[in-house]
This record gives C-alpha cells, structure tokens and sequence, in this order.
C-alpha cells in the first residue's frame, strides 16, 4: 500500500479508499494487541454486511477492546437484539416524523439566532461558532437538558472521550474526564427524577428514559446513563460534521452552491449528496464477527473486528456513476451514510432536517465568503469512526468579490502572508507563506507585527496561538527576499526583534513542521509551545557563518540543559520535538496536525480566567525574569499590588469564599 495515501487518509482518505477497492477491498490487518481487523471497501461487501445478523455489536466479544468511557457503553450502539430491541424502542418515540417536524421552528430560530451573532464579523469558525452550538443546542432541546447545563465545556468534555487532546490526553486526563463525564450524567438524571419524570416524559427523551428506569424496570440504570451519553455524543456530532463537510463541499464546487442558491427545491437531494460526498461518518460503528463470515474469498473469524469503510462505499463507481463529482440533483442517491437495518440512524430524520435548515440560511446569510486558509491547512479531527474539521475558518469579503457561489476558478484561498480567525477568546495567528515553509519577508514581518498588536489591544482576546500553513511553523527570515544592504526593520526594531516585544497577551505556538532558525525563535519567545509528533526546532545560523542572535542564543540556554543547547547552538543539528518535550521546552507533544487543535485546547483553560489575571501573572515573569529573589519582589510587588486592589479581584475572592463556607 503506498505510504503517501495511509499518511494523508485523515486529511484526504478517498485516494486511500480507491487503492483499497481496486486492490484489496477486503484486507486484514493485525493489531499491536493482537487483534484482527478486517477493511471493507466496496458498496456491495458494505451494503451486504451493515444489516449482517453474523456481526455483533457487542465490544465484550473482543478480547482486549476498549469501547469507550468505562461504565458508559450499554447503549445501542453496543448491543444486539434482544437488548437492541428494546433499548431502541424507548429512545425511537422522540424520532418520529411528527416530533422532527415539530422541531423545526426551534432549530431555524437557533441558526438564525447564531448566524445573527456572526454579522459583520470579519472572520468566523464555521464549526465553533455555528455548527457545533446549533447541533449541540438540538440535541440538548430533544434529551431535555437544561439551558443552564448546555455549556461549551460539556461539549468539549464529550468530545474528549473519542478525540482527545491536551490535558485529556495524559492518564490521568483520560480518569478525570470519566469521572467529570459521570458526575454530569448522574446529575443530570437526578435533576430529572427530582423534576418528576413521568410528568416530562411525554415532553423530552430523558425524562422519559429515567420513567422507563424507575418504573417498570426496563432500563437498567448503567443503561440509562450510557443512553444518555450516546445520544448527548453522536446527537450533534453527526450533523455537525454534516454542516462543516457539507460547506467545505459547497465552498470548494461554488456552481453546485449557485445551483442550490437558485433553486431552493433541491435541497432535500442536496442535503442527501452531501451525506454522500464527504460523509459524516466515515466508517461503520463497532461490529464484530460472532460466527465465521465468508466475504470477498476471505473467511472472517469469530472473534475478528470488521471495519465497514462507508466512505469508501459512498464513492464506489460499481454503484455510483461519477462518484467523486458533487452533484446535488443525483437521484437515486442509495449512500450509506446512515446505515441500514436494524442499526440505522436513530437519528437520521433530525440530521436532515438540520442540514435542510441550515444550508440555505449559510447561502443566505454569509454572503461573500471564502476559506481563510489553503485547503491543505484544514485540521481534521483524527477519529476512526466520525469524519469531520476541527475548525472551519472562514473570511468575509467585501461587495463584488467572490463567494461562494462564484465560479471555481475565479475563487482564490487567501494570499495574506499573515491571516488571522477568531475561535471564541482566542486569536490564530497563521504565518501563510507555505511556498517557503512560512519564511519571513518584510510583508510577513508588518503583517505578524500588526496582528500581535491587534491581540493586544483586543480586550475580547484572552490568547493568541500562533501557527504556520503548509504543514510547517517557520524557516526563520527569508534571506534572498531581503535587499543587500542590510535586515529590514519594523516599528524600529530588528526583524526578529518581533520576539522581544513587550506584550502581555499570553501567545502559544502550534507547531507542524520545521521550526528553524528565526521561527525557532519565534516559538522560544511564546509562553507555550505545543507540537506534532514529527516537528522539528534547528538554529542552523551557525552554518551559514551566523549567529542565532535575535533571541536563540540567549533564550535556547535557559530552556535547556547547558550541554544540550550548546550542542544545537554549534553544530546547528535538529531537535526533534519527542526530544525537546523530554527537557520541558515543549508542553504537549500531540499527533501531527493536531498541534492546533492542542493549542486551543490549552487556549481555552486559559482564556476561562480574567484577562487582567492573565497578563499580570504574565507581566510579573518577563519583569522579574533574571533579577536576583530580592530584586524580584520588588518589582513584583507593585505589578501584584494593582491587581489584588482591583474590584475585579475582590469579586473574584469574594466568590471564592462563598464557594469555599
């Protein structure tokens, strides 16, 4: 199998999906733990096998798999009949037609509410700002979950459990967010039985679970909580990734948005191509040999896991003519997005009607907008089961330029050396000079030093993490751009000297890539730096007959052992980051593409404290940095002191104190 299509089948996986179906449409693949998996790559194996009574469901029949969070996987996505049957037959009342349809007011008042946020904002987060608070505030509206509990970080809490990043990630993370996830679903029940639930039960799906628990035994309470977490899950992660696809899609083909634009009647196929297209769910859920199976001349063992690669099956040519064209009037459209038997979405007609909703308000109310970012510098989220952005960043332009639904080829990405989008408190800073590794001429210096001054005179921006495009962080300063007689200078300072600037703002960089000589520099002068596992720091001047003058020389020998930065220093050798995270010069150590992901994570810990809090702390390190513990208290003391007076801070410790009695 070519290594370039296994790397990229996160970012891209249908070029890996085509090799698979012209090559080996059913193959095995043995575990590190032993376990088989088998891949099933065309529409015909899948469509035959999705609805298979052969494969089980259940995790248990696999020695050594680990399903999910513990005590929170006796739901229906882990179960067979008879307990499938009946665990579906409590949760399908509040998915009938007459209850989706009844939804509709309140989903189109949620997205019209959402969008109206979104106005006159020049760059937004499809994802962050719109699709994930949409879907999630749906789903919440179904289960009954209070406004109050519908919060951001209960979003980011379930997330966690199947994608997690930063502090989620550490053992102890993975124990913590367990426990958090279960003490939220226990209080949640609590509050419904402390609410009566047989008197909401005919009003909201949860209500009407803890009924089901509590009176005639037909709902364990292990059940009950692991219902709950699913529905909480896959309720709006499923659309949301339906809306963020289904845009990329739209933004990417701009003569199939003029199409729907024009013709709002073909929004019901256009909503079921774009399931198919770039699908929501780009492999089957959990399924499991329970008897042999013959597919494709292979004998599937009991015991085995099958992997059932719907986004393969939905661009299979044997069922679909043209497959990797959109096309939003294809009829028939058989894709398999949602399934098919006994385990097709519960769900399916709530999605639908959400994308239906939501696709012509996005035609409507964006307007002229494009990506922020090349194509190729989207994240996404590296998940087995789930496809879909972490972030979908988009900037709004002005009357007569090109939008959405403006021919490809007049439709360009942005060609600022510098860009920048706002996800909630947080600014990214997005070094775009991919060509040459995000290489820094004069316009990429002006254009870096006038978006950190814009975060610093932002009282809505809490962070800042600063990242480059392409895959790489910074190769330092583009010599062969620069004039002969000298480095430029901006706002009086040294080229580099960007990284010595006095700013208060906490910044953290996100690296991919290379991050040499000057970008180094860069990223020793932020406060945190979280990399992809295959990112690398150099300070190579040494063998151009330099020095690593604008802060590497200075900074590099406080960060690490003395021997070990004299060693990069002199020989200007890289330095992996496994080995920079080993000496605590980099704070997260993540998989690659997910630097940016990890660094809003970390981002937003953050930014749930005040700003004033932040930026003293922040202010008090540069300040007393090198002074003797004397000295440093002094020049703390009248930092602090305007802090702790401040009536912000007698708030705070106010409410601290209530908390605390």
């Amino acid at each position: 199998m070519p290594e370039h299509l296994v790397e990229r089948r996160v970012a891209d996986p249908y070029p890996f999906f085509a090799w698979l179906r012209r090559h080996a449409p059913v193959s095995a693949e043995r575990k590190a733990n032993g376990t088989t998996v088998w891949q099933i790559a065309r529409y015909e194996d899948v469509d035959a096998l999705i609805a298979d009574g052969r494969l089980s469901k259940r995790p248990e029949r696999v020695a050594r798999y680990v399903a999910g969070p513990p005590g929170l996987n006796r739901h229906l996505v882990h179960s067979d009949p008879p307990d499938h049957t009946r665990l579906r037959s409590l949760v399908n009342t509040a998915f009938i037609p007459r209850r989706v349809v009844a939804l509709e007011p309140v989903i189109r008042a949620a997205a019209e509410e959402l969008l109206d946020r979104l106005d006159g904002r020049a760059r937004i987060d499809l994802v962050g700002d719109f699709a994930g608070p949409l879907t999630f505030r749906v789903i919440c509206r179904v289960l009954g979950v209070p406004d109050a509990m519908n919060t951001p970080e209960l979003r980011e809490l379930l997330l966690a459990t199947v994608m997690p990043t930063g502090a989620h990630t550490t053992p102890e993370g993975v124990a913590r967010t367990n426990r958090e996830l279960h003490a939220f679903l226990t209080a949640l029940v609590a509050l419904k039985r402390a609410a009566g639930a047989a008197e909401t039960a005919d009003t909201d799906l949860l209500g009407a679970l803890v009924h089901a628990c509590d009176g005639v035994d037909t709902l364990t309470q292990e059940e009950l909580l692991s219902t709950a977490y699913l529905l909480l899950l896959v309720g709006h992660d499923t659309t949301l990734n339906l809306i963020g696809n289904g845009t990329l899609a739209l933004l990417q083909h701009p003569d199939q948005a003029k199409r729907l634009d024009a013709e709002p009647g073909l929004i019901a196929p256009a909503v079921e191509e774009l399931l198919r297209f770039d699908a929501p769910v780009r492999d089957a859920t959990f399924r499991a040999a329970a008897e042999p199976v013959e597919v494709g001349g292979h004998t599937i063992a009991p015991g085995d896991v099958v992997s059932l690669l719907i986004g393969s099956a939905n661009r299979d040519p044997e069922k679909f003519d043209s497959p990797d064209v959109l096309d939003l009037s294809r009829t028939p459209n058989e894709h398999l997005s949602f399934g098919r038997g006994p385990h097709f979405c519960i769900g399916a007609a709530l999605a639908r009607l959400e994308g239906r909703i939501a696709f012509p308000l996005l035609l409507e109310r964006l307007g002229q907008v494009r990506l922020a970012v090349p194509a190729e510098s989207l994240t996404w989220r590296p998940t087995r089961v789930m496809r879909g952005l972490a972030t979908l960043p988009l900037e709004t332009l002005l009357t007569g330029s090109p939008s959405m639904t403006t021919p490809a080829a007049s439709v360009q990405t942005s060609e600022a050396p510098v860009f920048t989008t706002v996800h909630g408190t947080t600014l990214v800073i997005t070094l775009n000079r991919p060509a040459v590794r995000n290489a820094i001429d004069m316009a990429t210096a002006a254009a870096l030093d006038a978006a950190l001054s814009a975060l610093e005179d932002d009282e809505l921006m809490r962070v800042g993490v600063l990242t480059g495009a392409g895959g790489h962080f910074c190769s330092g300063m583009d010599l062969k751009a620069f004039p002969e007689h000298g480095i430029p200078t901006v706002a009086d300072r040294g080229l580099a000297g960007l990284t010595r600037a006095g700013r208060t703002t906490p910044l953290i960089a996100a690296v991919e890539g290379a991050a040499v000589a000057g970008g180094f520099e860069l990223a020793l002068a932020c406060d945190l730096i979280v990399a992809g596992k295959s990112a690398f720091f150099g300070l190579p001047e040494v063998a151009r007959g330099l020095v690593a003058s604008e802060g590497g020389a200075i900074r590099l020998p406080t960060r690490l052992p003395h021997h070990l930065a004299m060693e990069v220093l002199l020989t200007g050798d890289r330095l992996p980051a496994a080995r920079a995270e080993q000496h605590g010069l980099v704070n997260r150590l993540v998989p690659d593409g997910q630097a940016v992901i990890a660094a809003l994570d970390l981002a937003e810990r953050i930014g749930r404290h005040t700003r004033d809090a932040v930026t003293t702390v922040k202010r008090i390190v540069h300040t007393t940095r090198g002074h003797d513990e004397s000295t440093a208290f002094t020049l703390q003391d009248p930092i602090s002191n305007r802090l702790m007076t401040s009536p912000q801070a007698v708030a705070g410790a106010q409410r601290f104190t209530r908390r605390a009695t």
